[in-house]
Parts: structure tokens; sequence; C-alpha cells
């Protein structure tokens, strides 16, 4: 990359963001999917008296009823957990974690990046100081937020450390060896002060 030449606008978002949401979407609508799913199934070539008979008929019944379930799936309501005391205090923490989310992502497209990037300038300053990607680290924490949401710690931790890796080798291999090689010093300087990926106070 020439020293004239600015960075793509778009750089690798897209690819991070649409991946991300993807996999968020799967495992909220699939991870329910395999807890609604019906498991006292009778067993094949049992003999039928008038017990298995009639346990027969609870078995239809539990499993026109998991089907029923199982169609529920795919509505906004049904893919979220119970009303649990875990739950609540997981979905508090998904609202709050949401709402950071936007906050970051507000404070990250006010500073208007695209005209920064055509004018070749290292952003530093506002949202910029506490993290270096603000917009893919909104993404991050909004997919972790929704995830929250479905009751399952487990799940959230899990993908948000899968969403923080990919980033964390994504960025390594594009965009920091881009800026580095177009602000040189400089950029190297602030990448020790600040994080790549989620927001904190700056290094001294």
């Amino acid at each position: 990359m020439s020293q004239t030449s600015h960075l793509p606008v778009m750089g690798v978002g897209p690819i991070y963001v649409i991946n991300i949401v993807i996999i968020t979407i799967f495992a909220i609508i699939f991870g329910h999917a395999n807890t609604s799913l019906p498991t006292n199934i009778q067993a094949p070539n049992t003999p039928v008296t008038n017990s298995t008979s009639s346990n027969l008929t609870s078995v239809s019944d539990s499993t026109s009823s998991g089907t029923q379930s199982v169609s529920q799936i795919f509505t906004l309501s049904a893919a979220f957990s119970p009303r649990t005391p875990v739950a609540i205090i997981l979905a508090i923490l998904g609202i709050l974690i949401i709402l950071l989310g936007l906050i970051i992502y507000i404070l990250a497209i006010k500073i208007k990046i695209t005209k920064a990037i055509k004018e070749n300038r290292l952003l530093t300053a506002g949202i910029y100081s506490v993290v270096r990607n603000p917009i893919y680290s909104a993404w991050l924490l909004l997919c972790t937020g929704f995830l929250l949401l479905t009751g399952s710690l487990l799940l959230a931790l899990s993908l948000f450390l899968l969403f923080w890796l990919y980033l964390t080798i994504l960025m390594k291999h594009t965009e920091e060896k881009w800026l580095a090689k177009l602000y040189g010093d400089p950029y190297l300087e602030y990448c020790k002060k600040v994080n790549r990926c989620l927001p904190w106070f700056p290094k001294k």
C-alpha cells in the first residue's frame, strides 16, 4: 500500500459482522431447539398390552405437544428462556451489554470514520481512545448480549470467546498490518495504549 493511498473504506468489517450475526442467530434458534425436542419416545417392536396402549396414547400426546413446541421454536418469544431467577439476572446483564454496544456504535459512527479514512487521518480521540475497533466491538457486545438473553451463560461465554478470538486474528492479519504500514510508529504507539477488541481505559 502506497503512502498516498488510503485504507479500504469498509475494511474487513462486513465479513466479521455478518459471520458473528449469523452464528448468533443459529445459536439462539437451534440451541433452544435442542432443549425443546421430545425425549420420551416408545421403543420399537414392544408388545402392545392394555398398559402399553395407554402409554402409547400418552406418548402420542406428548409427541404432538413436542411437535407443537418445535413449531414454536422459530417465534421470538420461544427463543428465550423462561423467567427463572438465573435467566432474569442473565437477561438484565444481556440488556446492559446490548445498551453498551449501542452506545459504542453510535459514538463510533458520529466520528465519521469514512471521512477520516479517505483523508488518511489516524483516529485516536473520542471512542477510539478506549478501543481501537469500536464498530466491531459494538457488534461483538450486541451479539453477546442477545446470547445472554437466552439464559445460557455457557453458550454466551463460549461464543463471546470465539468472536473475540476471531476478531483478534482477523485484525492482526489484515487492518493492523495496513495501518502499521500507513502510519508507522504513531499507530504502533497507539496500539500499545488502547485495547483492540474491548473498551477499557487507555494505558499510560
